[in-house]
């Protein structure tokens, strides 16, 4: 797994209708080490619904956030006892790796 985490932000306010491409931005960051009793996931599904589009335009999400999007990913490295390196999870990550 690399050491930098990519992700699509919002890059602005989004107006009304439909989203385009400038509403969004590709970024990278950089992976942190899980802390005591965290666990690090890599996203293998995401899950892009009609909903999400509302979230942005109301204020949940403010320019510069990883866009907000509910995953199945695949636990990579683990300080938690519940979760070991494999396991698959539920998860909130956003539209990010």
């Amino acid at each position: 797994m690399s050491d930098v985490n990519h992700a699509w932000t919002l890059a602005r306010k989004p107006p009304e209708g439909w989203p385009t491409e400038g509403d969004f931005a590709w970024n990278e960051f950089p992976i942190a080490e899980p802390a005591p009793n965290q666990a690090l996931a890599r996203t293998i599904y995401l899950s892009l619904d009609p909903y999400q589009w509302g979230r942005r335009r109301n204020g949940v999400e403010a320019p510069g956030d990883v866009c907000h999007g509910r995953t199945v990913s695949q636990i990579v490295k683990s300080r938690h006892s519940g979760y070991a390196e494999g396991d698959y999870v539920f998860n909130t990550n956003g539209w990010q790796e």
